[in-house]
């Protein structure tokens, strides 16, 4: 079903006008033809289901599981990975994404009395986070 799944795809953005080689589209390309989905500049999500990796059409390959750590708001510099490469990729399918967690303890904590307002920092606003993690590539 993958390769149908990108084949298909790439046969549709070409129709559209697209060239597939040149744009950073992202394919869940291990769904079912029925369900497989495609979108430009955004990747699904990432689940234990999809622990191989989603395919990018411009880099003619599926993700790297440190592009998929970066997705979900990790270092990938500052994980010692003791598992194999499939049982890495179940993890990070099951995991909780850093940057919804930190954006939501920043409102939370103040809200329930348990920071002072304003004194948490939301790195994935002001765009400090985004830059750390595009400098580890």
């Amino acid at each position: 079903n993958a390769r149908q799944n990108v084949v298909a795809t790439k046969r549709e953005l070409r129709r559209q006008g697209s060239d597939p080689s040149e744009e950073d589209v992202v394919i869940d390309c291990d769904s079912t033809p029925a369900f497989s989905k495609w979108m430009p500049g955004v990747s699904p999500c990432i689940t234990c289901g999809r622990s191989k990796g989603h395919w990018v059409t411009s880099r003619g390959r599926r993700f790297l599981k440190t592009e998929m750590m970066r997705l979900q708001g990790m270092d990938p510099t500052k994980f010692k990975v003791v598992v194999s490469d499939s049982r890495l990729g179940h993890q990070l399918g099951n995991t909780m994404s850093v940057n919804v967690l930190e954006r939501l303890f920043c409102r939370a904590l103040p809200a329930a009395g348990l920071a002072r307002p304003g004194s948490l920092r939301d790195r994935w606003a002001d765009g400090s986070a985004v830059k750390a993690l595009a400098a580890k590539r």
